[in-house]
């Protein structure tokens, strides 16, 4: 596991100033790193939480507080922009979970943006027309991760069109696979499709 610096206690008990000194010299890969491993040594202490997405549980309860305290919440990047700590909070937990350290239903994140198994799924069914957009079933929204996808979600079901997360296919294979895949159904019939694909920006 890459580096990050153990907390004394969970950031929601401790004083701001505690968590200025924690956390206010830190690279933001390891802010966001003591945050979540905080998190996950409260929880494996016996600390509940409900079922929680990763926006409304871990960003506005444990992330932004933290952030807002310690001071950092308004840092730029070295070209001047404001760090995308959502983004970064997202990247680091999916971090944690490829290596094993822990798991999204261990942290009770509950969001689509962990749900591999149902991004498959998901796709099947559109492929299948059993889920179609409200207006528009043969515009379809598609993301390679999965990181993304409530956003995506949200924006086909206010638009009235189909979405399908990839679920974290190397780019090229899962864009041709969806493709194909969608061809190759009943749903397709040789009726034109507009398949607009959205990335997430990367954040340093």
């Amino acid at each position: 596991m890459k580096k990050f610096l153990p907390l004394a206690k969970h950031p929601s008990k401790m004083t701001d100033g505690e968590l200025r000194d924690a956390l206010g010299d830190l690279p933001a890969s390891q802010v966001i790193r003591s945050l979540l491993m905080s998190e996950l040594e409260a929880m494996r202490n016996g600390a509940e939480r409900e079922d929680r997405t990763m926006r409304h549980g871990l960003w506005y309860e444990l992330a932004k507080p933290a952030l807002s305290r310690s001071g950092r919440l308004n840092d730029k990047t070295g070209n001047g922009k404001p760090v995308d700590w959502p983004a970064l909070l997202s990247k680091y937990l999916a971090e944690l979970v490829r290596e094993g350290v822990t798991t999204y239903e261990e942290l009770r994140i509950v969001d689509g943006s962990r749900q591999r198994q149902t991004a498959v799924d998901i796709t099947r069914t559109i492929a299948d027309v059993q889920l179609v957009g409200g207006h528009f079933p043969r515009v379809i929204l598609f993301t390679e991760k999965d990181t993304i996808w409530p956003v995506v979600a949200d924006l086909a079901s206010l638009y009235g069109v189909s979405a399908i997360s990839g679920g974290g296919e190397p780019s090229n294979a899962c864009t041709e696979n969806t493709v194909k895949r969608i061809m190759c159904s009943e749903a397709y019939c040789y009726r034109p499709i507009s398949l607009i694909v959205i990335k997430p920006v990367s954040a340093e």
